[in-house]
């Protein structure tokens, strides 16, 4: 009897990726994420894409880890690949030097992200948290009746 997808992955698939030095805590299943394409010099997160596990990678201490995507159809390539961080008509590879020079930003943080600040005055907080003091305390004299 063939193995379910969620059988495949607890008894083959993830015990080979524990073997390959992979604690839980770099490991993401089921995710959906966008890649990031680099145009004109400039990393851009593309359309959204489901991914079967994200895979940490540590480069170094003091920098967040890289991660690989991937989709059980490229496992068997990944694994034959990594013990020698070989490359494939899959990869891409960047060498430091070259996002030194091309000043890629690779902070974990959405440089496009909208910052949401919060305008209201000192008075309008005082005022809304007498307002929503006063919905707790009729909530309660509620429960209290019944």
């Amino acid at each position: 009897m063939p193995l379910s997808e969620s059988d495949t992955r607890a008894k083959l698939i993830d015990p080979a990726i524990h073997a390959q030095g992979w604690a839980e805590d770099l490991i993401r299943r089921e995710e959906t994420a966008g890649a990031i394409e680099i145009l004109d010099g400039k990393p851009r997160k593309s359309s959204r894409g489901r991914v079967d596990y994200t895979l940490r990678i540590k480069v170094n201490p003091d920098t967040q880890p890289v991660a690989v995507a991937l989709t059980e159809v490229h496992f068997e390539e990944f694994f034959r690949l990594l013990p020698d961080r070989a490359d494939s008509d899959h990869s891409w590879t960047v060498t430091r030097e070259e996002i030194d020079a091309r000043n890629y930003d690779l902070k974990a943080v959405n440089p496009h992200a909208k910052s949401e600040e919060d305008t209201r005055t000192p008075e309008e907080l005082l005022d809304l948290i007498e307002a929503k003091g006063r919905e707790v305390a009729e909530a309660l004299a509620l429960l209290r009746r019944r």
